[in-house]
């Protein structure tokens, strides 16, 4: 995560499965050489809090290199004019998008009254709402949506009852209408999760008290049929869909007793295996890598991390995976098919720019203050920008501190720059605390440019302009 800090006076604050099972390893060998020489480990979508200090100011859908490098925030605070609550971000095949399940609600707080699925290009643009997705009582989503090869539909799986009853349904991302695969109306049938074959014939889904049981459906809805009954051994298990490998094989994941393992089957419902020695420990929602050697997954500290497949390739001080995003879960990693690759620049090969033209403060009807400032932007990868002033007064050459005896921040201004271009803007921010001393100046203005306020990011340091803003 990265930070840029201007200061008035502007200144500068500046990997394979192991060998001990061959047959796995062979998978993994037949998961490479059946996965296009194009396609690469991508980014690593995730749902992720927006936070003030300690305070959490909203959920979005985040991406990140994989690892944890690069995060940028992608997904609004408010959609339609409603503030919304995003989660289950899942790719596009070909890699170029991701739909993601939004819950919408009051600004301010409230009960939600409505759900629906929307999809968005990986830079934040293109957001889209596709289909209205039925909840009960505020609980909408359970599983990642899934999409057809052919990124024309995407399969979900959603409450129809208030007995738990659940259908797989089909939305088309044209937004041009949804049908319905199959429905069960008791709390017994669906769960687990639902994801469309390689071939996009069919949908694999989960049925029974545990989702123990594997079905496939006809793309049109028709020859749905159980191929495979999962075992369950010892009690409080449950199975869940993670989608499918490079390879063409469905990954399933079992959960029981605070650990989770990953299985491997043929689409058919045939070859069941466990992939040896990995063990997700207090972990849900796995993502296996496009070359099959990691695995991100979320824990329950609700943090994202990876664990390479193979445990000779494991640090020995993370034995049980290496966190990459704190406050984070719901990962789901991109099949990247652009040849020069789809990672973003780390923090310190970046030189975004902020160049102020002019800074003023004026005292608004309510008698509170506001900072007016002009400046343009620059941007070499298209984040999400908030800009934040500090005010403090300068007595006798030196600066005597914050405000108030601590930092005075005004309320965060949102912007975003387009990739690799410049913008101007003109803010005008309204202090989130009185500035008592406020007279006669000089006084010393803290402009800082950060793509979402985190403190431990790692600062860039582009060549700005310092100016001196007597009041």
């Amino acid at each position: 995560m990265r930070r840029l800090t201007v200061v008035f006076l502007l200144g500068i604050c500046v990997a394979g499965f192991s060998a001990v099972d061959s047959a796995v390893a062979e998978q993994t060998a037949a998961a490479q050489a059946a996965t296009p020489a194009t396609v690469t480990n991508g980014l690593i979508a995730y749902e992720g809090p927006k936070r003030d200090g300690d305070r959490v100011l909203s959920n979005h859908i985040w991406v990140m290199n994989p690892d944890g490098s690069a995060k940028r925030m992608i997904s609004p605070p408010t959609i339609e004019g409603a503030a919304v609550s995003p989660g289950l971000p899942k790719w596009s095949a070909d890699g170029t998008r991701i739909a993601f399940f939004g819950q919408l609600y009051p600004v301010g707080g409230g009960i939600v009254f409505a759900a629906r699925l929307f999809v968005i290009n990986p830079d934040g643009s293109g957001l889209r709402s596709i289909a209205t997705v039925r909840h009960d009582a505020g609980d909408c989503c359970f599983f990642k949506p899934s999409w057809s090869p052919d990124g024309a539909e995407i399969a979900f799986v959603e409450r129809t009852n208030l007995f738990g009853g659940k259908a797989v349904t089909v939305a088309r991302t044209d937004g041009s209408g949804t049908r319905t695969l199959v429905h069960e109306p008791s709390r017994s049938g669906i769960g687990g999760g639902a994801a469309w074959s390689p071939d996009g014939r069919s949908v694999a889904y989960l049925r029974g008290t545990d989702s123990e049981n594997l079905w496939l459906v006809a793309a049109d809805g028709t020859n749905a049929r159980q191929v495979l009954s999962l075992p369950l051994g010892s009690g409080g298990v449950s199975w869940y869909i993670s989608g499918w490998s490079s390879a063409g094989q469905l990954v399933l994941s079992r959960g029981h007793g605070g650990q989770m393992e990953l299985f491997l089957v043929g689409a058919d419902g045939s070859g069941l295996r466990e992939i040896p020695n990995l063990t997700l420990i207090n972990g849900y929602s796995p993502s296996l890598s496009p070359d099959g050697k990691l695995v991100a997954f979320s824990n329950s500290a609700l943090d994202v991390n990876v664990i390479a497949v193979d445990p000779r390739a494991r640090s020995a001080d993370h034995p049980n995976g290496r966190e990459i995003a704190n406050d984070g879960h719901w990962p789901d990693w991109q099949h990247c098919r652009r040849p020069g690759g789809c990672l973003t620049p780390t923090a310190a090969n970046r030189r975004p720019t902020l160049t102020v033209s002019r800074l003023w403060v004026q005292r608004a009807a309510d008698g509170q203050r506001k900072v007016h400032v002009k400046f343009v932007a620059c941007d070499q990868v298209g984040d999400v920008l908030f800009l934040f002033v500090i005010a403090r007064k300068v007595i006798g050459g030196r600066v005597r501190g914050d405000a108030v005896g601590a930092k005075v921040y005004l309320d965060t201004g949102q912007f975003r720059p387009r990739t690799r271009r410049c913008q101007a803007y003109r803010a005008a921010l309204r202090m989130s605390q009185p500035l008592p001393f406020f007279g006669r100046g000089p006084y010393q203005f803290r402009l800082q440019l950060t793509d979402t306020g985190n403190p431990n990011g790692v600062p860039d340091r582009p060549q700005l302009r310092s100016r001196t803003v007597v009041r």
